[in-house]
């Protein structure tokens, strides 16, 4: 006596097959928690220099700043971000590997020096301070 095959099921509609998978991952994935937003970088120093030159038109920002590592203990980068002023400032880094803080300091330094030799500024209008300015007024 031979074997009778069965007989072929027909095949399920792709649509229905694809939502009933999606019903199957909903009810098996995990529940989504809260994830706290990431916290401030602990900033240890930080510094706002300005350049302007009517002449070539040229108004510049460049910031600079000690950043702490949040993995490790005592490890710092020195970080800066420059462009124009009111754009957006092209970032980077002084140290492509986490330093000691007194390293990091004297990155910091050198890299300040550098700017203000440039004819960088703390002044916002970015005019170098002359006598004048730090006068005081008479009373």
């Amino acid at each position: 006596m031979a074997m009778k095959k069965a007989a072929a099921q027909p095949e399920e509609d792709f649509e229905l097959f694809r939502e009933r998978m999606l019903m199957l991952a909903l009810r098996d994935a995990p529940e989504k928690t809260a994830v706290a937003p990431a916290a401030e970088p602990e900033v240890a120093s930080s510094i706002k220099l300005y350049y302007t030159n009517p002449s070539v038109n040229s108004d510049k920002v460049y910031h600079i700043s000690i950043v702490k590592e949040p993995k490790f203990k005592d490890t710092w980068y020195v970080n800066f971000s420059y462009g124009k002023r009111g754009k957006t400032l092209k970032d980077g880094t002084k140290t492509k590997i986490a330093v000691n803080y007194i390293e990091a300091c004297r990155i910091f330094d050198s890299v300040v020096k550098e700017k203000r030799d440039e004819g960088y500024t703390t002044n916002v209008n970015g005019k170098p301070y002359s006598e004048f300015d730090f006068r005081r007024s008479p009373s």
